[in-house]
């Protein structure tokens, strides 16, 4: 019963860490892209890396948030009140992950980030 505790609790941290992971490489990902000297524009290398990684980021919450979701809807008829808890709230820190993943991937499609 321990292991499945610190399962549960290690699986709270995947939705932070799929946005974590994302804001870090859409910024690598423009710091790199502005640097170098690429021969399309690199505004639309910065764009298309960012969409890329902003639908890999996702499609990861995406299905996380279902998952857990399943989860919290398979325990609802049950006493386990532990894993309706878990599975609720793992689906909604996906879906707030999904939240932040648009808030961070939107200023590369609204702003040009490559200005000397």
């Amino acid at each position: 019963m321990k292991e499945r505790q610190d399962v549960r609790l290690i699986s709270l941290a995947v939705a932070p860490a799929i946005w974590l992971a994302h804001f870090s490489l859409v910024y690598l990902w423009a710091s790199l892209s502005c640097g170098l000297s690429l021969r399309m524009a690199p505004e639309s290398v910065n764009a298309l890396g960012t969409f890329f990684l902003t639908a890999a980021a996702f499609g990861a919450c995406v299905r996380g948030m279902l998952i857990h979701h399943a989860s919290w809807r398979q325990a609802r008829g049950r006493t386990r009140s532990e894993q309706r808890f878990f599975g609720g709230t793992n689906a909604l820190l996906h879906a707030l992950a999904m939240l932040g993943l648009l808030w961070v991937a939107l200023p590369a499609f609204l702003l040009t980030p490559c200005k000397a």
